[in-house]
Formats: structure tokens, C-alpha cells, sequence
């Protein structure tokens, strides 16, 4: 056997083995990647979350309590979100508030991932929540 075979039959088995490395590199790359692209997402829907129990809470605090303007108010920053008003749960308490009184609202998600690898990690969903207390501004 010459010299110059026996250089190509070892390009070639490096080849191969470049071949496996990068599949198996780039299998867990991808995984990082769309694992970060989900984080953010995750964390978009949480602030989302969080600025319509807001702006409900101040609602809240100016009606008096849980008005049908306040639901209207938090349904409107939900999908604004891009998230969907009928799967968030509602807590506003007491329904009617005298002035001062302390009044207590809380949103519920569960957020689905979309990502296979979070899926099977989270195969019930991950559940999200913000909860606000204002105090109530009607003077009856």
C-alpha cells in the first residue's frame, strides 16, 4: 500500500468521525437555543400577567371593587399579551369595597411550552400567577 492511500483512508475516517461530532454538538445546541427562546417567552407571559392584575387592581381601586370595567380592563391587557382570557382564572375580593378598604386581585395561568424538551418536562403546563392589593378610592 502506498503512502498516499493510506493518507486518504485517514482523511476519510476523521471525516466521519467530524461528522458525529457535529451532529451531536448541534442536537444540544439547538436544544439550548430553543430552550432560551422558550425562557423568554415564559417570562413575556409572566410580565404580561402581572401588568394586567395591575391595571385591573387600579380599576379595581377606582370602582370600588370588581366592576364589569374592571374584567373588561384585565381582558383587554390579556390579549393585548397575546394570551387567551378564557384560560386565566380571576380572583377579585371583596367584590364591593368601601373606601380604604383593602382590595385583592389574582390571575392565574397555566403556560403550555411548546418546545418537545419542555414538554416532556412540563407536561402539565407550568403555572404562572400575579397577585395585586390596592386600596379602594370610592367614596360612596
Amino acid at each position: 500500500m502506498t503512502g498516499f492511500s493510506k493518507c486518504k483512508k485517514l482523511a476519510l475516517a476523521e471525516t466521519g468521525a467530524a461528522m458525529v461530532e457535529f451532529t451531536l454538538i448541534i442536537g444540544l445546541t439547538l436544544m439550548i437555543l430553543f430552550s432560551a427562546i422558550e425562557f423568554g417567552l415564559l417570562f413575556n407571559t409572566q410580565l404580561v400577567l402581572a401588568n394586567a392584575a395591575r391595571v385591573g387592581a387600579r380599576r379595581a381601586s377606582i370602582d370600588g371593587g370588581a366592576t364589569q370595567e374592571v374584567y373588561e380592563k384585565i381582558n383587554q391587557q390579556l390579549v393585548f399579551g397575546k394570551i387567551d382570557p378564557s384560560r386565566v382564572d380571576i380572583y377579585i375580593s371583596p367584590f364591593t369595597a368601601p373606601f380604604g378598604q383593602r382590595i385583592h386581585l389574582r390571575l392565574a395561568y397555566t403556560y403550555r411550552p411548546s418546545t418537545p424538551f419542555l414538554k416532556v418536562l412540563a407536561a402539565d403546563g407550568i403555572p404562572l400567577k400575579s397577585e395585586v392589593f390596592a386600596r379602594s378610592e370610592k367614596v360612596w
